[in-house]
């Protein structure tokens, strides 16, 4: 959420470079939005950003008291005028097991 560290990332990505970026910051719904609306611009066109334990919300057990995760964060983020530059790729979630369904967001 701090705009100087994302300062310095941007500083430190070469002009050209392709970048992808894996989002595994607190977990809150509020941090994870926070970062997708801040770094989304770094990711390179046909690249990822991955949103990390998007499936905090469907194990109550093992997340007591989680009503609102990263999943609704990245959910709300692909609203956004920024967010509609990216799609929700469900075929990295073929492998039946994942932890962050719903979380491969791809740049258009």
């Amino acid at each position: 959420r701090d705009v100087t560290i994302a300062a310095k990332v941007e500083a430190g990505i070469p002009k050209g470079s392709t970048v992808m970026i894996c989002e595994d910051t607190d977990h809150t719904y509020d941090t994870t939005l926070a970062i997708l609306n801040l770094y989304s611009k770094y990711v390179s066109k046909g690249c990822l950003f991955v949103v990390e334990d998007t499936c905090m919300t469907e194990y109550p057990e093992v997340f007591p008291g989680v009503i609102s995760g990263p999943k609704e964060a990245a959910a709300q983020f692909l609203t956004t005028e920024e967010g509609k530059n990216f799609e929700k790729i469900i075929e990295y979630e073929a492998m039946v097991y994942t932890n962050n369904r719903s979380g491969y967001l791809k740049r258009r």
